[in-house]
C-alpha cells in the first residue's frame, strides 16, 4: 500500500509553504534573505535564498538557518565562511526528510520496560 501522488503533492506543497525564511548569521545577528526556490526532490528539501543586501559588503558568515512561519528554527547549517565584497550571496540549504524510526522504537521500548 502507498499514498497516491495527488495526496503526496498536497503534503509537499503544505510542507514547503511552512518554510518562511532563510537567514544568515553575521556578527551574531540574523539577517533574512529572499527565498528564490523551495523544492522537495525525493527525500530531500532544498531551499535557496539570496542576500542582495550583502552584495557590496565583505562579511563573515557564522551560520545559516531555515525558519517556519511561527518563527521556529527548523534547520541549521553551521558552515562558516567569508563572503568577499562585490560578489553575490546565495545559500542552498538541503535537508533530508527522514523520521528516525530507531529513536521512536527505543523510546517505546524504554517506556514499556518501566
Amino acid at each position: 500500500m502507498k499514498f497516491n501522488e495527488r495526496f503526496l503533492n498536497e503534503v509537499r506543497s503544505d510542507f514547503l509553504t511552512r518554510l518562511d525564511k532563510v537567514q544568515i548569521q553575521v556578527e551574531s545577528e540574523w539577517f533574512s534573505g529572499v527565498i528564490e526556490s523551495k523544492t522537495v526532490n525525493g527525500e530531500e528539501v532544498s531551499v535557496v535564498a539570496t542576500f542582495p543586501q550583502f552584495n557590496e559588503r565583505e562579511v563573515y558568515i557564522e551560520s545559516s538557518r531555515v525558519v517556519d512561519g511561527s518563527g521556529n528554527e527548523v534547520a541549521v547549517q553551521d558552515e562558516r565562511y567569508n563572503k568577499i565584497k562585490g560578489h553575490g550571496l546565495m545559500i542552498n540549504i538541503t535537508v533530508p526528510i527522514k523520521e528516525v524510526i530507531e529513536d521512536v522504537q527505543q523510546n517505546t521500548l524504554a517506556r514499556q520496560s518501566r
